[in-house]
């Protein structure tokens, strides 16, 4: 199945080299980005919740559209509120300001299962 309103492709969330991809026992993609990282929209959403959530620091959930989200976790703070609109390309948050480099956390669902994200993100961004 394809992604809602036709679209072809999601934007990388986050500037920075892939660590973890899906599969595996992953069900989604980690990115190791640059501390204090600006975390973007993938694409034009709904926000359903912007916040802390246990175990994961500050989480964004983006409703792209008939079934299916976008999960963005791992988050110093968010830049969105729930119940916002977002486009593709806006900040939606920043990663922490750890000297080390920090980790964003991607998961692209339909419905409540996990879907592999690679088909439909920018070329080269997860391979």
């Amino acid at each position: 199945a394809g992604l809602p309103g036709g679209r072809t492709r999601l934007t990388a969330p986050v500037a920075g080299v892939i660590e973890r991809r899906f599969g595996g026992g992953a069900e989604g993609v980690t990115w190791r980005a640059a501390p204090n990282a600006l975390v973007v929209a993938p694409a034009d959403a709904a926000v359903d919740y912007a916040g802390p959530l246990d175990g994961w620091s500050h989480v964004a959930i983006l409703r792209l559209g008939s079934g299916w989200r976008v999960v963005l976790a791992g988050m110093e703070e968010t830049a969105v509120t729930t119940g916002a609109r977002v486009a593709e390309g806006e900040p939606v948050g920043r990663l922490p300001d750890d000297q080390a480099g920090a980790s964003l956390y991607f998961e692209l669902r339909r419905e409540q299962t996990a879907v592999n994200p690679a088909r439909w993100l920018d070329a080269g961004a997860v391979d």
